[in-house]
């Protein structure tokens, strides 16, 4: 039997450290949507300092996208450092950090 081939990708909200698919039972916080999942997910695997986990899913999301409430300009997903309303998870639309109106 060969051996299982690692699945591997680079995501643009951690450059330079390549993900890692793996399945484990353990939960884990989506360093993506701050949402807790279990089982399937994207995991660092250049240094163990860092700690990132995403969801498959997440890793689907588009740099850049237009939305016709703010057609003359192009949104940019980016994952910005510090808790508050300009860190990742934090809605700017409704105001808080726990929105689930784009999810």
């Amino acid at each position: 039997m060969a051996p299982v081939k690692k699945i591997t990708m680079e995501h643009f909200t951690h450059p330079g450290h390549p993900l890692t698919h793996i399945s484990s039972n353990t939960q884990f916080l989506c360093d993506g949507c701050m949402k807790l999942g279990n089982g399937n997910r994207y995991r660092c695997g250049t240094c163990k300092a860092c700690d990132f986990d995403v969801h498959p899913l997440c890793t689907q999301l588009p740099q850049h996208a237009h939305h016709p409430l703010h057609a003359h300009h192009v949104l940019r997903l980016q994952q910005l450092p510090g808790p508050g309303p300009m860190s990742s998870g934090w809605c700017m639309v409704c105001k808080t950090a726990s929105c689930n109106a784009w999810g």
